[in-house]
């Protein structure tokens, strides 16, 4: 199992709480999985 920081979830949070954009790439790995991208975007962009 990914740890936080290196599964697609876990690099995407830190890219939100640091107040950036995610690629587009990571997004795409992020919607295969099934996450709601503009949820989790509220959620935890800062």
């Amino acid at each position: 199992m990914d740890t936080s920081l290196t599964s697609a979830l876990g690099r995407a949070i830190a890219l939100w709480s640091q107040g950036k954009s995610i690629p587009m790439t990571l997004a795409a790995e992020l919607m295969a999985e099934g996450y709601d991208i503009p949820s989790l975007e509220r959620r935890h962009r800062k």
